[in-house]
């Protein structure tokens, strides 16, 4: 649909580096995700609202989005960097979870 993306998150985890609780309690499943349109409206304001977790009603009108899901499906007609990693367009991503891995430690 030719929709810009300032920023798209999406991953297990609740909660990342710091304490940052982007990621907003709405709907099931394993996967967390944001996105925040481009350009994203008062950039100051909902990044503060975002390092908290909370979500206010202007946000979702101003481009910002967020929930849980099973699973994501993106449809990319750009480079995206994944773990660190820049990967060439594919335009479709799907984004799934497997089993949980335990790790040990001594």
């Amino acid at each position: 649909n030719g929709a810009r993306h300032f920023l798209v998150i999406a991953c297990t985890l609740d909660r990342l580096t710091l304490g940052l609780r982007p990621f907003w309690d709405q709907g099931t499943g394993p996967i967390n995700w944001l996105d925040v349109a481009a350009p994203p409206k008062s950039t100051f304001w909902g990044v503060l609202n975002l390092a908290f977790g909370k979500r206010k009603t202007w946000m979702e009108k101003g481009g910002y989005a967020g929930g849980r899901a099973e699973t994501l499906e993106v449809q990319c007609d750009a480079p995206f960097v994944l773990d660190g990693e820049v990967y060439p367009s594919h335009g479709h991503v799907r984004i799934t979870t497997t089993q949980p891995i335990v790790f040990l430690s001594a």
